[in-house]
């Protein structure tokens, strides 16, 4: 069964209208055949869709931003931020989004009432709250029907509305109805104050998000412990404490089945309040201790990074921070099944290679699945986790060969601007000065029909400037030229 993603729960004119503008925000332009063929509807409706959007307000002007010129259809601005407006507003009043924010909050009506809350019929919330299920079984939880509720573990169904209520209310709607964002606010302030920034910014309120989604739930009683970490001064421990009293646990039996303060602490992850350095290094402490698999597969990579890396670059990464995030990935892997970045359809991009981070990568994955076989089946997320990670935080430009590359005489008074964009293109190029050609050069790049030099590789450009088309382009032969010469210093 394909797994779906969340724009797939909502009507049609809806995914069409979000489909449609994300064509035209990676494409710039696109010709209505092709649209056509990709929303498989008819071109009257294609139109009106146009229309559709262009009646939303998803810039500061007024003016319509999409136009149409014979057989294409055209963006007249950069409207990437406005896709992501309009998925949340669209998204925002859909009716699973409705029932989903319903169960959270513990308002379980009956099919009849959900069915008036949402203008709609008994039918079509049947037909939702199935399509819903099947989404929701990437993360493990259901909806049940008698009585109408969430089924699944506390840890699960609060992983999943951290995502849900980010993407889809944040910049638009406080979706916690039980704590509000000015008590939150001055409980932060009052006990741990460093947490929130000086002015508003997106890591307050990823934080406030955080910890709304604890407080939420513990109103509710869906969420009861007695601590979050075992360090009394964490951050979070302030907070929680600070919102009310926990509720008692009479039996073993009750405290069992709850959640564990550390797993607890580790579903904090990707925020600033779980990457507090006592929070981090309490941790550690816990897993090396306790000898957990996700501490000795943590040493394990370390061991191959500090093998294949250089020493200044292993030092920046033998650091607490960066260790503790390698125990949550391993950590999210096992607990979650993965990754789950369904509930924003038009996030990834197309990534650029690096020829050594590649191989790292390749090379830690057989050494892991060696000592750990029970990662196979989890090994394409590890490894695409782990290339986010590493490159987020290391430049591996430098472990890649050289590549001389010669601008031409006709290029100079472009040749600052020219070395910047093939420097953007991360690889390890250095530049020669014309006519200084006693050294042997890969590349040279001209902006002359016939260049002025000799040499067995050019790239001939006839814009006043690399155009985007002309540095995909020079892309390919970088990675071209790079390639055979990895292969020469392997063979």
């Amino acid at each position: 069964m394909i797994d779906l993603e969340f724009i797939d729960l909502l009507n049609n004119k809806d995914r069409r209208m979000l489909i449609l503008l994300h064509e035209l925000v990676k494409n710039g332009s696109i010709s209505i055949d092709e649209l056509l063929a990709r929303i498989s509807v008819t071109k009257k409706t294609l139109l009106k869709t146009v229309d559709e959007l262009n009646q939303f307000d998803l810039t500061d002007s007024n003016k319509s931003i999409i136009h149409i010129d014979k057989n294409r259809i055209y963006i007249l601005e950069n409207l990437n931020p406005a896709l992501l407006v309009l998925y949340k507003k669209v998204v925002h009043h859909s009716i699973p989004s409705i029932i989903l924010t319903k169960l959270f909050h513990m308002e379980t009506p009956s099919i009849n009432q959900l069915a008036e809350e949402c203008a709609s019929s008994s039918v079509i919330i049947y037909k939702q709250i199935k399509a819903l299920n099947r989404f929701l079984e990437l993360y493990d939880i259901q909806i049940k029907l008698s009585p109408l509720r969430l089924s699944g573990s506390e840890e699960q169904i609060r992983f999943f509305y951290k995502h849900f209520f980010w993407y889809i209310f944040h910049g638009i709607d406080w979706p916690f109805k039980n704590v509000t964002e000015s008590e939150l606010t001055n409980l932060i302030q009052l006990q741990a104050p460093f947490l929130i920034p000086p002015k508003s910014n997106t890591i307050k309120e990823s934080i406030l998000f955080d910890i709304a989604i604890i407080l939420s739930r513990r109103r509710n009683q869906q969420f009861i412990s007695r601590q979050i970490t075992y360090y009394p001064d964490s951050p979070l421990n302030k907070v929680i404490y600070s919102a009310g009293s926990f509720q008692n646990i009479d039996s073993p039996k009750t405290y069992h089945f709850l959640e564990k303060s550390y797993s607890m602490a580790l579903l904090e992850t990707d925020s600033p309040v779980s990457d507090e350095p006592s929070l981090m290094q309490e941790m550690l402490f816990f897993y090396q201790q306790e000898d957990s698999t996700f501490y000795r597969m943590m040493m394990t990579l370390m061991e191959i990074f500090r093998e294949k890396l250089t020493k200044n670059d292993f030092q920046k990464i033998d650091i607490i921070p960066f260790k503790m995030k390698i125990i949550r990935l391993f950590f999210r892997i096992f607990y979650f099944k993965g990754e789950k970045n369904s509930l924003f359809p038009f996030l990834n991009e197309e990534e650029t290679e690096n020829s050594f981070l590649t191989h790292l990568l390749e090379f830690s994955i057989v050494r892991l699945l060696h000592s750990f076989p029970e990662l196979d089946k989890n090994a394409q997320i590890l490894y695409t986790r782990l290339k986010t990670l590493l490159s987020s935080n290391l430049s591996f430009t430098s472990y890649l060969p050289t590549v001389t590359i010669l601008l031409d005489i006709d290029t100079e008074p472009l040749r600052e601007h020219i070395s910047h964009q093939i420097q953007s293109l991360d690889y390890n190029c250095i530049f020669l000065d014309h006519p200084s050609i006693s050294a042997e050069c890969d590349l040279l790049i001209s902006n002359s029909i016939l260049p002025s030099i000799e040499c067995d590789e050019a790239f001939i450009f006839s814009h006043k400037k690399l155009t985007n088309y002309d540095c995909t382009l020079l892309n390919q032969r970088l990675a071209q030229i790079t390639k055979t010469k990895i292969d020469n210093i392997q063979m």
